[in-house]
């Protein structure tokens, strides 16, 4: 099994949910990407400009032509055509943000870095695996940078980078010194690189949360956990019988 952030972090709001789309095989209904489109741009156009090294052709204007790339190339896949313009605009803007914001914090300066690296690790039971795409390695990986194409601080969560830096920690055998999130559109720039504060205990307590999955999932324990924000966002509530839809009829 390979334990991602994202699959520890579902786990942990309702087992059940994950025991129905990866045991049972429950096909989630289509979640409409198109909230989620103009950041997952955002975030490739940042990979693409990263690989090329930051380079200073890059502009609001490239960042187009990089857009209506992503478009021939089926990135991007449209319910509403109507949108591509108006996302395009936003796109393109942002992309003048993050130009900034990259420069500001001298992120383009940096050497020895890592873009889009795929980290995978066996546990000690050789059954299970952890694993993750970590956005930016610097530093012989000394400095793990996460990127949010948001100014909602609600998606910097701390244990995300953790998690990161436990992966890491454990292929390297030395613990990273600096975990940040990057959020180019915050309005205020000190806001825009913001490092998280955090010890060994909180690479150890991670790790015991990953083997307490694990425990769970051997002994088939995947108890429903109703809950009205958690479950109103789940794609496989109609087939769990403890949704709070469920027991109010």
């Amino acid at each position: 099994m390979l334990i991602s952030w994202s699959f520890l972090r579902a786990f942990e709001k309702c087992p059940y949910q994950q025991k129905l789309i990866r045991i049972d095989k429950v096909r989630p209904k289509k979640i409409d990407e198109r909230r989620f489109i103009t950041g997952s741009v955002g975030h490739k156009f940042f990979e693409i400009w990263a690989k090329r090294g930051f380079d200073n052709e890059m502009n609001p204007a490239a960042a187009g032509q990089i857009f209506d790339g992503l478009i021939r190339r089926k990135y991007i896949k449209w319910r509403d055509e109507s949108d591509c313009g108006r996302v395009r605009e936003r796109v393109i803007k942002e992309a003048s943000l993050l130009i900034e914001a990259v420069r500001q914090h001298g992120i383009d300066k940096i050497s020895d870095s890592q873009i889009e690296c795929f980290l995978l690790k066996a546990l000690p039971d050789g059954r299970n695996f952890v694993g993750g795409i970590v956005d930016l390695i610097t530093n012989n990986g000394s400095w793990i940078i996460e990127l949010k194409m948001s100014a909602d601080t609600k998606w910097a969560d701390a244990d995300q980078l953790i998690f990161y830096g436990l992966l890491l920690a454990s292929i390297q055998r030395r613990y990273p010194t600096k975990l940040s999130f990057f959020l180019p559109i915050m309005p205020d720039i000190k806001d825009q690189l913001t490092e998280i504060e955090f010890t060994k205990h909180n690479f150890f307590n991670l790790y015991d949360r990953i083997k307490h999955l694990i425990s769970m999932w051997d002994e088939r324990e995947f108890p429903a956990i109703a809950d009205l924000n958690t479950c109103h966002f789940c794609d496989v509530k109609e087939y769990c019988p403890s949704s709070p839809s469920h027991v109010k009829n």
